[in-house]
């Protein structure tokens, strides 16, 4: 992989995570396109692109929550006393908010179809569900600019891993409001992640406020991750989610 080292040479690292961010932006505008394709190849990519998420979220993200509950509990904060696994929890609280908005999502779209012959959620539920996840784009693109990684290589992977969560992201999105995703949502993500990098970069934020960041998104990601292929109505691909599992796997033990 030195041929990113040697790409990214002389290349400001705000202007090298900007391309990133934009090329994020490209997949939130044109994401629905990618959505006709047919069901068998269609199913096959999100399940793989999940596939990626989960062997992102056990090889590299679980370890990164260990180290983080331990310097967390190494610090001398009376408040953070009360708890034992404070990064755990935050990570825990993620995971039910995402899964709240994602339950009343599908109940509300349930709703909107038996009622009103609507394809698409209530609009409180949407204008809620857009929200969290404008705020989730933002915070994935806020530690992409903001976060120190040790290397080029791990940044990428990073961001590779993102860039297909958010593949999933846009696909539920999609999935839930149709029209709406076509015509605003899209957009909202794709400006979430713009002003999650240039908060980024404009301000800095101490290493235990990127932490809970880190555990709350960490939180979100698996929720989405278990709720696009757990279900068996979303009638996963089995082997798409393998073989992104694996080979993701693969590549991060390696790299």
């Amino acid at each position: 992989m030195e041929f990113l080292n040697e790409l990214t040479d002389g290349l400001p690292r705000d202007i090298f995570t900007f391309i990133l961010i934009i090329l994020i932006c490209i997949i939130h505008i044109n994401a629905h396109r990618l959505f006709y394709f047919k069901s068998i190849h269609k199913k096959f990519w999100i399940s793989f692109f999940g596939g990626i998420s989960v062997a992102y979220v056990f090889v590299h993200i679980f370890p990164e929550l260990a180290t983080g509950q331990n310097y967390i509990k190494n610090l001398n904060e009376p408040l953070l006393k009360f708890f034992d696994y404070h990064i755990y929890l935050i990570s825990l609280m993620g995971f039910l908010i995402f899964y709240g908005i994602e339950h009343y999502a599908y109940k509300s779209k349930q709703n909107n179809s038996y009622h009103n012959q609507l394809d698409n959620t209530e609009n409180h539920i949407y204008y809620i569900h857009s929200l969290l996840y404008f705020l989730f784009n933002f915070l994935i693109a806020y530690i992409i600019a903001d976060e120190e990684f040790s290397s080029i290589i791990q940044l990428m992977l990073f961001w590779f891993a993102m860039f297909t969560h958010l593949l999933i992201v846009d696909y539920n999105s999609f999935e839930y409001h149709r029209l709406l995703y076509k015509k605003y949502t899209r957009w909202y993500f794709a400006a979430a992640s713009i002003s999650g990098w240039l908060i980024g970069v404009l301000l800095y934020v101490n290493h235990t406020v990127m932490l809970i960041l880190f555990a709350f998104l960490s939180g979100g990601i698996i929720l989405n991750v278990i709720r696009e292929e757990i279900p068996e109505q979303r009638q996963s691909n089995y082997w798409g989610f393998f073989c992104g599992a694996i080979v993701y796997s693969l590549i991060l033990i390696f790299l």
